[in-house]
């Protein structure tokens, strides 16, 4: 399949015109996704930096919060509006001790927790 950069969707008609069977069908191909996405964070273990990355089927309020395992909040990556479509935060975790960290995704009433490791 072809991919269009920067266009959300495209539109084709087929038109059927053999012998036994006559119509005509539009059929509109999206490139957005449908589905809200929390990627497992990439390298995990990590040591220093990691990334996160995310998909958004449409525009809202994003909140990216990183917790140890106590449920205590360590870190705030992302707390602002993004457009629909795949996104990707780096996370550096220099002033965290190794252990088992969780990360969650908040946006449109959906929460996607995942667990990230810091090895030192």
């Amino acid at each position: 399949m072809a991919d269009f950069v920067g266009v959300d969707s495209l539109t084709f008609t087929v038109s059927d015109r053999g012998a036994f069977a006559r119509g005509i069908a539009v059929v509109t191909v999206s490139n957005r996704p449908v589905s809200y996405e929390l990627h497992q964070n990439y390298p995990n273990p990590f040591n220093p930096t990691t990334n996160i990355a995310f998909v958004l089927p449409s525009q809202g309020l994003v909140r990216l919060d990183v917790f140890d395992i106590l449920g205590r909040r360590v870190a705030t990556l992302l707390n602002e509006v993004r457009s629909a479509g795949t996104h990707e935060v780096p996370f550096s975790g220099d002033r965290l001790s190794t252990g088992v960290y969780l990360y969650s995704l908040q946006a449109s009433g959906v929460t996607i927790t995942r667990k990230l490791i810091l090895l030192k």
